[in-house]
């Protein structure tokens, strides 16, 4: 039979006519995959390849079936003591998949992106038929409002910040005014400085200043002044007081050693993530990621439907690849490590994370931690507390821990580690 025949008995046949569009079609889409990397200090897209441009946009089934892949590196928190390990989203943006099946329904998704707190953030939701497209702008200015309050509270690059103004007072006898976020900010980091037996210490302000990561010196501290230090990084030192009734209750923090200083960097921006949440939720929204830092904190599923894809990468200095993909759902994740802040001093390597017990700077034979819990500031919290107690002490730990999930990197190096996970971190892994 001559090829126009064919041809013309192909199209005649509707399946094969359907499969025929949808080909054709799909060749035109312009395919592209996107890096974006978050750091602290820029923000980066970088186009990984790219294939003809569309002309029509008929595909709507096809286009449906298609997740949207936005791959995110997050900042890895500076917290932990040997390699990090980074925590990155994956998402879809126009990745086609050929099927001439019914396609599943994809909701509307929104995006947009910021920088506060010294770190930038990234907001991901679906627009669903109850919640109808909004201004994006509105909601973005509000985040930015509630992050620059924040700050303003938990930031110990601003001397006029509320935990500033409260570590730079000598006087003992001062009663300190604080917000409500600063007190429950304080409550659970003193809960989880007991209940981790002090290896979360936000009152290690002291020999963190005194260790001084950014500093560039060359000399170590002093070890009289490290013995004095170490006593006031104590959290016993402080006092949270509430008095009135609310909503005139008034806050107040008051010290007992001139030393003592608070440092939330631990906890704080997984706190602003909750915040983050909790606005997303007034604003009706039900389905949502929201990262700040490093922290990420998931609502529901992707828009697509499926659960949310967070990639963990791999500790490395020298490449880039990712060591696994967690699927979730409400659910908020930190990761702890820290080789990309660290100084010498006469010959000896000093890291961002000072072990408190000892005051001072401690090897660990952990790489990386990945911590799960339901709240971020709570993922962010034990995501230190654990990298500082170290892989045997951390173990026995979560045994006994069932709200706590954890992916962990046991070596000394990137070229010789073990791998552990609890069995809800596994339940939640793709391909493993």
């Amino acid at each position: 039979m001559p090829w126009a025949s064919w041809r013309t008995c192909w199209r005649r046949n509707p399946v094969c006519a359907r499969a025929w569009r949808l080909t054709c079609n799909i060749t035109r889409i312009r395919l592209q995959m996107y890096r974006i990397e978050l750091t602290p200090n820029c923000f980066r897209k970088t186009m990984l390849m790219t294939a003809p441009a569309p002309r029509k946009t008929r595909l709507r089934s096809a286009a449906a079936l298609n997740p949207e892949l936005v791959f995110i590196r997050l900042p890895l928190r500076h917290r932990a003591r040997s390699h990090p390990s980074r925590v990155s989203v994956l998402a879809v943006l126009g990745v086609i998949t050929l099927s001439v099946f019914p396609a599943t329904a994809q909701l509307e998704s929104v995006r947009f992106s910021g920088k506060s707190m010294s770190t930038t953030y990234e907001v991901v939701y679906a627009v669903t038929n109850e919640v109808a497209s909004r201004n994006t702008e509105g909601l973005q200015a509000q985040i930015d409002s509630l992050l620059k309050d924040l700050n303003a509270s938990f930031s110990t690059y601003d001397p006029a910040s509320t935990i500033s103004l409260i570590n730079a007072s000598r006087d003992t006898s001062k009663l300190h005014l604080v917000k409500e976020d600063f007190a429950i900010v304080f409550r659970r980091a003193s809960e989880i400085y007991f209940d981790s037996g002090k290896t979360f210490n936000p009152a290690i302000g002291p020999l963190t200043l005194a260790w001084g990561i950014a500093s560039t010196t060359e000399e170590m501290p002093d070890e009289a002044l490290l013995e004095r230090l170490q006593s006031a990084s104590n959290m016993t030192h402080f006092l949270l007081s509430a008095n009135g009734t609310s909503p005139s209750l008034i806050r107040t923090v008051q010290k007992y050693d001139s030393l003592a200083a608070l440092d939330f960097n631990g906890i704080a921006k997984g706190y602003a993530v909750d915040k983050m949440a909790e606005l997303m939720r007034d604003w009706g929204y039900g389905q949502f990621l929201v990262e700040l830092g490093g922290e990420i904190r998931t609502v529901g599923n992707h828009p697509t439907g499926r659960p949310w894809q967070i990639a963990i990468e791999f500790p490395s200095i020298s490449e880039s690849r990712t060591q696994a993909v967690l699927s979730i759902s409400d659910v908020s994740v930190a990761t702890s490590g820290n080789y990309q802040t660290v100084r010498y001093a006469q010959g000896v390597k000093i890291v961002h994370t000072i072990e408190p017990r000892a005051g001072r700077p401690h090897a660990s034979d952990l790489l990386s931690v990945t911590v799960l819990a339901h709240d971020c500031m709570t993922a962010d919290a034990y995501a230190t507390a654990l990298m500082v107690m170290g892989s045997e002490k951390a173990i026995e730990f979560l045994a006994s821990r069932p709200d706590l999930d954890a992916y962990m990197l046991i070596g000394q190096d990137e070229t010789d580690f073990e791998i552990y996970h609890t069995a809800g971190m596994k339940a939640r892994l793709i391909g493993q």
